[in-house]
């Protein structure tokens, strides 16, 4: 199989793409521009099945649920700047952690102390 036909394959709506996330999971959401927003309202819509999952990413600035409901929200967050979204939950007493990085060192932010499991891209 060539690449097209494996990326064909694997297409797939948010609803059902999120279903790959887990309870303790680490989810790598995106940066300013690049955050999957539509996989983030995905996984809102699951919150009550999942216990323990932290967000990371940066400087969310789009509406979401999950950073704008802090009722019955269950999600924890990890970011390397505080942008709006992560201002917002911070604000609002979710459990945020900062570690404050380069932007040359993201990479290793990322390996190093957001460790994700699971990455959403659009």
């Amino acid at each position: 199989m060539n690449w097209q036909e494996e990326y064909k394959r694997k297409l797939t709506i948010p609803s059902e793409a999120v279903k790959a996330v887990k309870s303790n999971d680490r989810v790598y959401a995106g940066t300013a521009s690049s955050y999957a927003y539509a996989l983030l309202d995905a996984l809102w819509e699951r919150r009550h099945e999942l216990e323990h999952v932290t967000i990371s990413g940066s400087n969310g600035y789009q509406a979401t649920p999950i950073f704008d409901n802090p009722v019955d929200n269950p999600f924890h967050f990890n970011t390397y700047f505080m942008g709006i979204g992560e201002r917002k939950v911070y604000r609002k007493g979710l459990p945020v952690v900062f570690n404050s990085v380069h932007l040359s060192e993201v990479d290793l932010w990322a390996r190093e102390n957001a460790k994700p499991n699971v990455a959403f891209f659009e």
